[in-house]
């Protein structure tokens, strides 16, 4: 005669079966949670790039400024450098923005530096590339290496002699031989510090 077969709830529901479901639901929860958060990254960094584009914009501080002048305003100043402040304005990164473009907007401060050629004019050329971005424009300013902290004087007469380079200042930060300028080929914009002005790039 057949032995009945008798189910044991307790039994089935024991922690030692139990825990393998746990276990196994466990593992499978950090997985989908790991790959969701690898692939919503992914999308994020491809959607924030895709905002991004590279451009150069050539500009001349001055007619004047041959191969020869420009071998002279060499002996006080070893380059000139962009310092790209951020994208957006301070303005509407304050008062309008949303929380993903006041992300794209935090502080950046990267020096990128500005390549020198001549045309056939003999003139100095500049070239300054920059990562613009699509929807809030970028903001940066431009200034002189001095070679020096004792020639910055020198270096400021200079740059006032330029008709397309404005309101040229020595830092206020510990790179005291930085001396920032204004371009007039860009927009001027207010910044949070009222004793601060930048060049603005519009979106594109």
């Amino acid at each position: 005669m057949d032995t009945p077969i008798q189910f044991n709830l307790q039994h089935i529901w024991s922690w030692s079966t139990f825990y393998p479901i746990l276990a196994g639901s466990t593992v499978v929860t950090a997985a989908i949670n790991v790959t969701w958060f690898v692939i919503s990254s992914v999308l994020t960094w491809i959607t924030r790039w895709l905002r991004l584009r590279t451009k150069s914009h050539d500009f001349v501080l001055g007619n004047t400024i041959t191969r020869q002048k420009y071998e002279e305003l060499s002996q006080d100043i070893s380059g000139f450098y962009c310092l790209f402040v951020r994208y957006g304005s301070d303005n509407y990164l304050m008062k309008m923005a949303s929380d993903e473009e006041r992300y794209e907007g935090r502080l950046r401060l990267k020096l990128i530096p500005i390549e020198v050629k001549f045309n056939e004019k003999d003139q100095a050329v500049f070239t300054l590339t920059l990562t613009i971005h699509k929807s809030l424009g970028t903001q940066f300013k431009c200034f002189a290496q001095a070679r020096s902290i004792e020639r910055v004087p020198a270096v400021i007469e200079r740059l006032k002699k330029c008709e397309h380079a404005s309101m040229p200042r020595q830092s206020d930060s510990y790179h005291r031989d930085r001396i920032y300028f204004l371009l007039d080929q860009f927009v001027q914009i207010p910044t949070v510090d009222p004793a601060v002005t930048n060049n603005y790039i519009f979106p594109e």
